[in-house]
């Protein structure tokens, strides 16, 4: 099928308002029907969760089948579009650029930028169509209706409850997050540097050699970086150090410890070399990053 390209800021322009106001609005579509001939893209992350109905969501790169309890993540300005015939869904749109994440364990910050993208600059190939699966989707849906209503009131205690809602909805998805459920859509070559992928992503911190890593799958270490650059769109270096940047975001953002002591925990062994590479990716130096956080 031949796709179309627009980008939409937004559907809808209430939730446009609301998330320059706060970086976190939802809307809730009912009977959503789409032939699925024109990709769009936001300028912020899309989490579309299934509550009924079938169909397929589609990017630039392939696409999933969806159903009840498919959990959906568009990143930002990634081409997506859905074909169904009829589908209830919730839309979670997050700006991460205004949006205080929840204060979070150490087990949830490992897995959520596995799913999650916490900055536009990132994400990788394989990134473009991020989908897992919830059994319980009712409790999710309980659960984004009352912070719905908490986010577009004004009552006291609006922001703890909805910083505890929206912690409950990212530890609901945490706990359900399969990154492999996509593999079976991938073809036979792309499944094994996936594993390497994935392997990366739970052992960021770790100092893998690239002999290491393509002994993994059996390849010689250049046919191995070159699959693998194919595969995601980036370097084995140049992916594990953003990895490595998901985790430091999280931590400048939600703990007082020491900049270095961050920068070692998420694998780095030279503060100066986090430093710069933080500023390059990100485009402020770790302690500006934190100073922003912190207003």
């Amino acid at each position: 099928m031949e796709h179309k390209f627009t980008h939409f800021a937004l559907l809808q322009d209430e939730s446009r308002q609301q998330l320059i106001r706060s970086g976190l609005d939802i809307e809730f579509f009912k009977g959503f029907t789409s032939k699925g001939l024109l990709l769009h893209s936001h300028d912020v992350v899309e989490i579309g969760i299934i509550l009924s109905g079938t169909g397929e969501h589609t990017g630039e790169f392939g696409s999933h089948p969806i159903g009840p309890g498919s959990v959906c993540v568009t990143h930002y300005h990634q081409a997506h579009t859905y074909t169904t015939d009829g589908i209830d869904i919730i839309n979670v749109y997050l700006d991460l650029e205004r949006y205080r994440l929840p204060t979070l364990s150490t087990a949830v910050r490992t897995v959520l930028p596995q799913w999650l993208p916490l900055h536009p600059d990132v994400g990788h190939t394989q990134r473009n169509l991020v989908q897992f699966s919830v059994p319980d989707v009712l409790q999710l849906k309980g659960i984004l209706r009352t912070l719905h209503t908490e986010v577009h009131s004004t009552g006291i205690g609006r922001d703890e409850a909805i910083e505890h809602l929206f912690a409950t909805f990212l530890i609901h998805c945490c706990r359900h997050w399969n990154g492999d459920s996509h593999v079976e859509f991938l073809p036979h070559h792309s499944q094994r540097i996936e594993t390497v992928r994935r392997f990366i992503d739970n052992n960021y911190q770790d100092q893998h050699s690239l002999e290491q890593l393509s002994a993994q799958v059996h390849m010689t270490t250049p046919s191995f970086c070159r699959a693998f650059k194919r595969h995601t769109g980036e370097t084995i270096v140049s992916y594990r150090n953003k990895r490595r940047l998901e985790q430091a975001l999280l931590q400048l953002r939600q703990s007082d410890v020491h900049i270095l002591d961050i920068a070692l925990d998420c694998g780095f062994n030279d503060l100066s070399h986090f430093n710069k590479l933080f500023k390059t990716i990100i485009g402020q130096t770790p302690r500006q990053y934190r100073k922003y956080w912190r207003q």
